[in-house]
């Protein structure tokens, strides 16, 4: 998969689901599965790359890269961050075994973070639950993304019906 392919994909599937996987619990963070009563199952932007029979439920809560590989820091050695290392290191296995590339983890953190923090601002927001906020706030996201692809060489497709406002 190009990275142009991964970021369609990750794109198309996070708007045709239309909300965050919120996860049940932590009310900022997103889950790569989030399943709902009505058999619903939401996913975030890199758990649209993960394959369902790759998936390990104790991926939830680790991030896509540790803050030592985003920041180009030594690995911490302390017991704590051992295990969070050894989940980092779960979700990028899955993220490979479903075709992801190693030098393509980046971009799916880069999604996966903006993801995120979309349901984090619109939970902080007090009228989160009106159609103007998550009208704005799907907005400023759609901004995000196409500014995320573009600083990377890649192409963005606004929704359908939308034009690329530069």
């Amino acid at each position: 998969m190009t990275d142009q392919e991964l970021a369609d994909k990750v794109l198309t599937s996070l708007r045709l689901q239309g909300r965050p996987s919120g996860s049940v619990f932590d009310a900022y963070s997103c889950a790569y599965r989030r399943f709902e009563e009505d058999g619903t199952v939401l996913k975030c932007a890199a758990g649209w790359l993960i394959q369902d029979e790759v998936y390990d439920p104790m991926i939830e809560g680790a991030p896509v890269l540790s803050v030592g590989q985003t920041q180009g820091l030594p690995p911490a050695t302390g017991p704590e961050q051992v295990a969070a290392r050894k989940k980092v290191a779960l979700v990028q296995d899955a993220l490979i075994a479903s075709g992801v590339n190693l030098d393509q983890l980046e971009l799916v953190a880069a999604m996966q973070g903006m993801h995120d923090e979309w349901h984090a601002r619109l939970n902080g927001r007090p009228d989160w639950g009106t159609e103007e906020a998550q009208a704005e706030e799907r907005a400023r996201w759609e901004d995000e993304m196409r500014a995320c692809l573009e600083a990377r060489g890649l192409h963005y497709s606004p929704p359908a019906g939308q034009e690329v406002v530069a």
